[in-house]
């Protein structure tokens, strides 16, 4: 499931899906994008990326703002870190 969440921002529930399932999908989407360009230059005036924040929603939890609020920092992570990259919320972010 694919939904905008704020102004420049995603989100993509994929259920029945492990951390690592979701980082692996998150980094060939990455790739895809970045390919993009240099695929179809002439169409794009500039090349395109795309950062991601992943996080597994706990069945403890009674609502999405927690993984939401995980899945945010890791997203900042990715930014502050060079952009253009997938990072999984460790635990420390885990809150």
């Amino acid at each position: 499931v694919l939904a905008r969440f704020g102004g420049e921002e995603f989100v993509i529930l994929l259920p029945h899906t492990n951390l690592e399932q979701a980082r692996s999908f998150a980094e060939r989407l990455r790739q895809g994008v970045e390919a993009l360009y240099a695929q179809e230059q002439r169409a794009l005036p500039c090349p395109l990326t795309v950062s991601f924040g992943i996080t597994q929603i706990r069945s403890s939890e009674k609502d999405y703002k927690n993984a939401f609020r995980r899945a945010d920092v890791a997203l900042y992570s990715a930014k502050s870190n060079g952009r253009n990259r997938v990072e999984v919320a460790t635990d420390d972010l885990q809150g």
